[in-house]
């Protein structure tokens, strides 16, 4: 795949290959400004190249990534996904068949009771291999990692994509569930070609877990310690996900509930005489929303976080100062977890000469930038891949003596693209 999602590079490919070599490809969103050229030389250089580069969309953290349908030119050697999965099958199975005392004494050591139920068999196999071995991005789809024997990558403490998904293939295998093991392209990635059979394109390994009759398949990510079973990132939700193992078939993952996946603020804005206002936020994520913020945690200290909120803050509210940041433990998954952090706006409000004074409630979403993007620049389409809700409550609390004016109409605005809702209320002496 050649300049397939990244729009904000300019990107050029020279590919050089055997004459004899067959090669399908598809080309898809081809731009006028996009130059092909191909030698007459016996080794077939095919040159590309795209001038201007695309302009980038900007993202809603812990949300779906947002997907620009660049210009795609994709290349083959296997005319059918069958032919495609075909080598890579061959060495899972070989993998899974190799001698078991590694994985059976590794079973052993998680402490698999066969009275539990599922979920929390798989559940203790799955944190006792994040405990063991650490995942290694190498940066290759996940056919490419090289194979290496279960001991060893047991001994070394880390492992690829590769390695982590055959782990827990076999480890399950050995409590004597019937796991298979599926590759997808994740969303961030752009979109899967499904009418080019090349497991190049998958960037993403998961594992799903039949449950039963008339239940929902049991999603994991080898991965990724903080995603308990059942929870996949947001990159890994809604796809289509291709079956190593035979019989060859595609399924779909979940997809992302607005319901389900959240996130919510819970604000409070205090304003003195004056007009200057403290405010206090809690915010909580839920579902694939949840773990998209613990990966946050995860990736950032504590102090890049403050200053990360603090430049949020004066983007929005330039005199912003941040007064306090708290927040759980982010490794804990079976809690939720909570971020709590408060900042004062000197002179938010804006006082009439009538007396009293007006103010706007803070918003938090980037909704103006990616609105502008849309509108301004755009050469290509956009898709929004999933649902996307989040919700916020403010409560006011006016300074003695104030009461409340003119309150704004309740909205309702709805397009082919997002919704939006806003009403307000004074509710026991309150305004909300």
């Amino acid at each position: 795949r050649w300049n397939d999602y990244i729009p904000s590079l300019q990107r050029e490919m020279t590919m050089r290959l055997p004459s004899a070599m067959p090669l399908y490809a598809i080309r898809l969103r081809q731009p006028a400004n996009l130059a092909i050229s191909e030698t007459g030389s016996p080794n077939r250089v095919i040159h590309f190249e795209l001038t201007p580069p695309l302009t980038p969309v900007p993202e809603e953290s812990f949300q779906p990534p947002i997907q620009d349908l660049a210009p795609l030119t994709a290349f083959t050697t296997y005319k059918s996904w069958e032919e495609a999965v075909l080598p890579y099958r061959q060495r899972v199975k070989a993998a899974l068949a190799q001698d078991p005392a590694a994985i059976n004494a590794f079973v052993s050591e998680a402490g698999d009771n066969t009275t539990d139920a599922m979920l929390t068999r798989v559940t203790r196999l799955k944190n006792a291999l994040h405990q063991k071995v650490d995942w290694v991005d190498t940066g290759l789809p996940v056919y490419l990692n090289p194979d290496r024997p279960f001991s060893e990558i047991l001994a070394s403490g880390k492992g690829s994509s590769h390695d982590l998904a055959e782990l827990l293939m076999a480890a399950l295998e050995a409590i004597k569930l019937n796991p298979q093991l599926y590759l997808y392209r994740r969303a961030d990635s752009g979109e899967l070609i499904g009418d080019l059979p090349a497991l190049s394109q998958m960037d993403g390994v998961l594992i799903g877990v039949p449950q039963g009759p008339g239940r929902d398949m049991l999603w994991l990510d080898p991965t990724e310690p903080l995603a308990a079973p059942g929870t996949l990132p947001l990159q890994a939700l809604g796809l289509s996900v291709l079956a190593v193992l035979p019989p060859l078939n595609w399924q779909t993952t979940p997809s992302f509930s607005a319901k389900d996946h959240r996130k919510e603020r819970d604000i409070l804005m205090t304003f003195d005489a004056q007009g200057n206002l403290t405010c206090t936020v809690d915010l909580q994520a839920f579902g694939s929303a949840d773990l998209a913020l613990r990966q946050f945690f995860r990736a950032t200290t504590d102090e890049k976080r403050k200053d990360l909120v603090l430049r949020g803050l004066n983007k929005r509210f330039p005199g912003a100062l941040l007064t306090d940041y708290s927040y759980g433990d982010y490794r804990d998954t079976t809690q939720p977890l909570h971020v709590k952090y408060s900042f004062t706006i000197p002179n938010y409000a804006e006082f009439q000469p009538k007396g009293g004074f007006n103010f706007y409630p803070v918003i938090f979403e980037d909704v103006e930038d990616f609105l502008a993007t849309l509108r301004e620049t755009r050469t290509t389409p956009i898709v929004v891949p999933q649902s996307f809700n989040s919700i916020t409550r403010v409560v006011v609390k006016l300074p003695h003596g104030f009461k409340v004016g003119d309150l704004p109409k309740d909205a309702c605005i709805t397009n082919s693209v997002a919704e939006f809702i806003a009403d307000s209320k004074v509710q026991f002496g309150t305004l909300r």
